[in-house]
């Protein structure tokens, strides 16, 4: 019985941690959308999640998996992924320009410092929305953060 108790823990101790907001399960390609791309790719950034960042790049043309070599690729989203990790963010606006992207300003918090910059979105083919530019620039204070 004691062994039973010990081995039960252990695999307690062993099963990852839930988080509190779930990626969907099947991001293939982009988002349904541009909200739910910003959000999506924030998660995965948060997470580390290269593959499902690398379902939301693109642009009006589609995912933009194919535009570079996959580790080149990786790398990018690796300081991207540094660039954005966060305790929180808020999307504070979304905007549509002329050409049919959506601006979203968003303001994310990591520690005591929270700036506040702009993910572009662009709907590429069979409605699927993408992050254009997840607008990194302004984000140099959290990137710097250990």
């Amino acid at each position: 019985m004691r062994k039973l108790l010990i081995g039960l823990a252990l695999l307690g101790a062993c099963t990852p941690t839930a988080h509190s907001t779930p990626i969907p399960n099947a991001v293939r390609r982009g988002a349904v959308g541009p909200a739910e791309a910003v959000n999506t790719f924030l998660i995965a950034a948060k997470r580390e999640d290269l593959p499902t960042m690398n379902a939301l790049w693109g642009t009006k043309d589609g995912p933009g998996r194919t535009e570079m070599k996959a580790e080149e690729r990786d790398m990018r989203d690796i300081v991207v992924a540094r660039c954005l990790r966060h305790d929180s963010y808020e999307i504070v606006s979304d905007k549509m320009s002329i050409n049919g992207n959506h601006t979203l300003s968003v303001a994310v918090t990591r520690k005591s410092l929270t700036t506040s910059h702009d993910f572009i979105t662009a709907q590429g083919p069979d409605h699927r929305w993408y992050v254009q530019d997840a607008g990194i620039r302004n984000l140099t204070g959290i990137c710097l953060q250990t």
